[in-house]
């Protein structure tokens, strides 16, 4: 219960780049396990996500055999709440447009790379508002 008053203080993430390790497409997901040297997890994530979704991005990541600095870096591009299926490239960070697309060129030619089937073709806005009384 807030009360009059008192502050509150919270953070808005933009999710909508992200890869949802949840909801993801089981191809989208295979690319970026791929992209990041860890395409025999695939088997282990979707039999855990279809059993149980994750409720966190270490539980995710614990699943993968990455180094600590590798899997701190991973958790700043995967979600476990997005419910997208697929990428939005106009939102997503720039390293994880480079692990799909498995280039380091331009922002436009790293999107053309990557499978049609991984991008959405429009971004979904998503908006937290907090009210204080």
């Amino acid at each position: 219960m807030w009360r009059h008053g008192t502050v509150r203080r919270g953070a808005v993430a933009n999710i909508n780049g992200l890869i949802d390790v949840n909801s993801a497409s089981s191809s989208l997901l295979l690319a970026f396990l791929n992209g990041i040297g860890q395409s025999g997890t695939i088997e282990a994530i979707n039999t855990r996500r279809s059993a149980l979704p994750f409720t966190s991005n270490q539980e995710f990541l614990s699943l993968l055999n990455l180094n600590p600095e590798t899997k701190e870096r991973i958790d700043s591009l995967v979600t476990i709440n997005s419910g997208q299926r697929r990428e939005n490239g106009q939102t997503a960070p720039r390293e994880l447009l480079q692990i799909l697309s498995g280039s380091n060129a331009s922002i436009v030619q790293m999107i053309a790379l990557i499978d049609n089937r991984f991008l959405r073709t429009r971004p979904i806005t998503k908006v937290a508002v907090w009210v204080l009384e």
